[in-house]
């Protein structure tokens, strides 16, 4: 557990306000904290009109939550597609697991996400490289096999069968 001293230290650090240390008579100042998260994981792929983002991460200090940017190119002008997503665990040493939908990307085409963490004290910063969704989802469609055409094979004693169509599923890209 720690000391009423310590706590109070963490906490200003935590809101990036001004810490003067009574013990070595030295004043520390610290303007802003940066976002302490940790990112696991950070997956971007199509399912049927949206794309699915998952993200994973490992401690989320001073984190106050994120922000999810969207881009046509790798190394294009991002946009942010998302409203402020809390963070789950803030001030804490254990992670949590996040999934954001943008519903708002056109169907068919590729795109790329990073994602922009806020610190408790407003601050921002991207915490991933970007991650790509590739082209459309895998829309099912009903497909029929071709018809079958009729056969007559004459085999004494035996009946004549003939194929019929079937109905089946597939993904069709």
């Amino acid at each position: 557990m720690k000391s009423p001293t310590q706590l109070l230290r963490v906490r200003f650090l935590l809101y990036g306000i001004a810490l003067f240390s009574a013990v070595m008579g030295v004043g520390v100042c610290v303007s802003r904290a940066h976002a302490a998260v940790t990112i696991t994981s950070f997956t971007a792929k199509w399912q049927t009109s949206q794309v699915a983002l998952n993200w994973a991460t490992a401690s989320e200090v001073t984190n106050a939550g994120f922000f999810v940017w969207r881009s046509s190119t790798a190394n294009g002008t991002f946009t942010q597609v998302s409203q402020a997503i809390p963070a789950k665990n803030s001030g804490q040493t254990v992670g949590a697991q996040y999934t954001y939908n943008d519903a708002s990307a056109p169907a068919g085409q590729t795109f790329y996400y990073k994602l922009q963490a806020i610190d408790m004290g407003g601050g921002k910063q991207f915490v991933t490289n970007p991650v790509v969704a590739a082209g459309a989802a895998a829309v099912p469609t009903n497909t029929t096999a071709p018809a079958a055409t009729a056969t007559r094979t004459a085999i004494p004693g035996q009946p004549t069968l003939t194929p019929q169509p079937t109905a089946t599923n597939t993904l069709v890209p």
